[in-house]
């Protein structure tokens, strides 16, 4: 292993040299050099980990990339070593290691089982909300612990533990990388979890692609529109507009908040100046802040005058901006 480590050093990429230290390692050296990364885990045992696990604390240009080749270490059963170290930083949290979500990460790729339970363990954590580094590195390796688990083979604690996530939690974040991992799983029966949520504006698309690596298909007129709502099938929408335009009514008459906004959202997407009358009407009869505050953002004439007339008969201060601005007319 020695010229292999020789060569490694001479160009520039053993850890702690001048270019780990600037960050200066490009994608394309790493990839010419992938392989001799590889074999310095493979043939230099507890030393070759060692080299990898600095390399992954010492420049961010190569974190990932060494992660996982530690992880196909571990798949190909002769990686012990490789597995204690990615375990080992997968548990720390200091900012010395504010990138050891590329370790959590890479664990999905191991196949083994004490990894996947510590995916569990970290994807199942009540992440407390800290205006700090380590609270953003803490939300980032859960995030990366559950994204990790949609590689894993399927088992039914994964799916609970998934499902739970999708269900019961309130960041969006986890919600919807949870439901990209059921989606990646391809078990249907995570299938009514994940439909649950096919209203959910800001969570849809993500739930449509997982609907459809599920092997779920619309089996009613309402399910086949909200289905083209939620994967933004503008073309679809527009060419079944009659068909579309009776169901998202029904929506917006369902009394649910969530399933009003997806409906007169999805109508300003599509753009159909038929139904403009019946939004600033729907506004004025059962308005509320956020709605106006969509209509504002628009970029409809129609909707901005009702949004506006709406804020000042009920003395409310509505603003234009990103956070308020859900969809524009016509641009699903």
């Amino acid at each position: 292993i020695t010229p292999l480590l020789r060569v490694f050093r001479e160009r520039g990429l053993e850890p702690g040299s001048s270019r780990y230290a600037s960050g200066n390692v490009s994608g394309a050296i790493l990839e010419r050099h992938r392989a001799l990364l590889d074999r310095l885990l493979e043939q230099a045992g507890e030393g070759g980990a060692d080299m990898a696990v600095a390399a992954l604390n010492e420049n961010s240009t190569v974190r990932r990339e060494v992660a996982q080749l530690l992880a196909r270490r571990v798949r190909n059963f002769a990686g012990q070593s490789a597995l204690q170290k990615l375990l080992d930083l997968a548990k720390q949290e200091n900012a010395s290691n504010q990138y050891g979500y590329h370790a959590v990460s890479a664990l999905g790729d191991t196949g083994d089982v004490i990894a996947e339970r510590m995916l569990r363990e970290l994807a199942a954590a009540s992440t407390p909300v800290r205006n700090n580094s380590l609270g953003q590195q803490s939300v980032a390796k859960q995030l990366a612990a559950i994204s990790a688990l949609g590689k894993v083979q399927p088992n039914a604690e994964v799916l609970t533990l998934l499902g739970r996530l999708v269900a019961t939690n309130d960041n969006k974040r986890i919600v919807r990388a949870a439901i990209r991992s059921l989606g990646n799983l391809g078990d249907a029966s995570a299938i009514p979890i994940v439909l649950a949520l096919i209203t959910d504006w800001e969570l849809n698309q993500s739930v449509a692609r997982a609907l459809t690596q599920l092997g779920w298909e619309p089996d009613s007129d309402q399910a086949q529109v909200r289905f083209w709502v939620a994967s933004r099938d503008a073309s679809s929408l527009r060419d079944a507009w009659e068909l579309v335009r009776r169901e998202l009514l029904i929506d917006v008459k369902s009394g649910e908040r969530q399933v009003i906004h997806n409906a007169l959202f999805a109508f300003i997407g599509i753009g159909n100046v038929d139904i403009i009358g019946d939004l600033v009407k729907i506004l004025k009869e059962a308005g509320n802040l956020p709605l106006a505050e969509a209509y504002l953002n628009s970029g409809q004439g129609d909707l901005n005058d009702a949004a506006r007339a709406w804020a000042a008969a009920r003395g409310y201060k509505i603003t234009t901006g990103k956070g308020a601005h859900p969809v524009s007319w016509g641009r699903l």
